[in-house]
């Protein structure tokens, strides 16, 4: 079993080198037939030969579909709402919707195979409470239902025996299981049942495209410190290397009383007076105009938080010059404690479609063997959400559906392979 799982996984990866080439040579034709991130994984070299997915049955396992989307029409061929226990798995939270989109839409988008169909199986109203018993009976239907392929784009941040067995029974009964490794991440050992399967295909997320792909890296001595650039942040064309700073809060008079001069600034969030708010447009402003290279904003409440330069209360003529990153409290707490009047950071903003999103939850899971199997574009994925419209996603849980929709296209060219 492992060494045709090793074989199914390096065809999923030739089939994704093919990019190389074919975005070389991609044309018009292929950018209407595939959403942005399809020829990331090279889904135009099996469209060109005719594989899109017909034949092959998808179970997914979700918070239910959207019934009447159009681009959804007549690729839904059966499944079940175990919430409510009835036969119209009608989703009202999107994730499911969103993940089918990804899989199997044949409308105004196209799925990575538009030609599949659907068994969809609703087990959570939200997409948060999952309780694991459903899961595990939404396994064992899809092997009734005769499903090829299972993805399984919930799951829960801990090892589960129960659903690790159903997902080993359908893999014996020769279905493919591909799970998303989850959103827990940058941490490490944060993947959980069934991602922890080691027969499953665990999928962890990259970025979708260039444009789409800012990334950014601090490092302190060594050690690599998560952060996020803030929308309206640029690309640098070389790293910056300089002094880290204390700066309080960003405001005009923390700035007063030090030479900020060619520093990177560490700035806390917010404001320590109450209801006085500081943007972080302002935040940027100000560090630069005392000449300092770049800002790190740091949280003021646990985790790390997306942040934005640009925003309806910006002033008239505002551009942001310098990078501005967000980072955890916890974090930035350390970096506070260990700042010395020669404490130097190296930071770097470009963009790069293949880095693993900070979010996609990562290994070990064992000393025996590798999890995430693979990753896939899983950050600003556009595709179908509830009420007949389109939604841009990230999450794990929008890479997995890739890595289905591809097993899709190899199993139609190649039905005698096995999990």
């Amino acid at each position: 079993m492992i060494y045709q799982k090793i074989f199914f996984l390096v065809i999923l990866v030739f089939t994704g080198a093919i990019l190389i080439s074919s975005q070389l040579q991609s044309t018009e034709n292929i950018s209407i037939l595939v959403n942005d991130s399809g020829p990331f994984i090279g889904t135009s070299i099996p469209y060109q030969s005719g594989y899109d997915g017909s034949g092959i049955i998808i179970s997914i396992i979700d918070t239910g579909i959207d019934l009447n989307h159009p681009d959804l029409d007549g690729q839904i061929i059966g499944g079940y709402d175990f919430v409510d226990n009835d036969e119209m798995p009608e989703d009202i939270n999107g994730h499911g919707t969103q993940v089918a989109g990804i899989i199997a839409s044949n409308g105004n988008l196209k799925g990575i195979a538009p030609n599949s169909k659907i068994l969809m199986y609703k087990v959570s109203e939200d997409g948060e409470s999952v309780p694991s018993n459903l899961i595990i009976k939404a396994i064992e239907k899809s092997i009734e239902d005769g499903a090829d392929i299972i993805n399984i784009s919930l799951g829960i941040n801990q090892t589960n025996t129960k659903i690790d067995q159903a997902v080993n029974k359908a893999i014996k009964n020769n279905i493919f299981v591909v799970t998303a490794a989850g959103n827990f991440g940058p941490e490490l050992s944060t993947i959980g049942s069934p991602g922890i399967n080691p027969n499953a295909i665990t999928v962890g997320a990259t970025f979708n495209n260039v444009t789409s792909s800012l990334v950014s890296t601090f490092e302190i001595e060594g050690k690599t410190f998560n952060v996020f650039p803030m929308v309206g942040t640029q690309s640098l064309t070389e790293p910056i290397t300089s002094q880290i700073i204390f700066g309080k809060y960003g405001r005009v008079h923390d700035l007063l009383k030090n030479n900020f001069e060619g520093s990177i600034l560490l700035i806390e969030r917010g404001s320590d007076i109450e209801n006085e708010i500081v943007y972080f447009s302002d935040k940027e402003k100000n560090a630069a105009d005392v000449g300092a290279k770049a800002i790190i904003v740091y949280n003021n409440e646990p985790g790390i938080f997306f942040g934005e330069l640009i925003h309806e209360y910006v002033d008239e003529g505002y551009n942001p010059t310098i990078p501005a990153l967000s980072l955890s409290r916890e974090d930035g707490l350390v970096i506070k404690e260990i700042l010395q009047s020669d404490t130097k950071g190296i930071l770097d903003v470009f963009y790069h479609p293949d880095f693993v999103a900070y979010f996609s939850s990562r290994g070990p899971v064992s000393p025996f063997y590798i999890k995430p199997d693979l990753v896939a574009p899983g950050a600003f994925i556009n595709t179908t959400d509830i009420n007949g419209n389109y939604k841009i996603s990230s999450g794990t849980s929008f890479a997995a559906p890739h890595v289905a929709g591809t097993a899709a296209l190899i199993l139609q060219k190649n039905p005698e392979l096995t999990p």
